[in-house]
């Protein structure tokens, strides 16, 4: 029996361990960028959410005014809040999204 074949069990034992270990840096990585991703996610939506506030509020007051308005200024008002509430479903959305990961 050669020193190969003698040794063969530790050369695959030593393999796997090898293995084992790159996989577990792998996922420690991945959990890493995935938790990163979350927090750029938190930080945006947390950002956006004050001028977007800000514009709602403009807009709840042209739409409270709109008597003054003339039909063009009125599509715009229209434009605006439907804007504004598609963002901030879409921010809620993503929001809740990147919640649901952390867990």
């Amino acid at each position: 029996m050669t020193l190969l074949q003698q040794n063969l069990g530790v050369i695959f034992f030593v393999l796997f361990l090898g293995l084992c270990f790159r996989h577990i840096w792998v996922m420690h990585r991945f959990k890493k960028v995935l938790r990163l991703k979350g927090d750029l996610s938190a930080r945006f939506c947390h950002a956006i959410r004050t001028p977007l506030t800000t514009l709602c509020g403009i807009a709840a007051i042209f739409e409270d005014e709109q008597d003054r308005l003339d039909a063009e200024q009125k599509q715009l008002v229209r434009r605006l809040i439907s804007s504004t509430n598609a963002l901030k479903k879409l921010i809620e959305e993503r929001s809740q999204e990147s919640e649901r990961q952390d867990v």
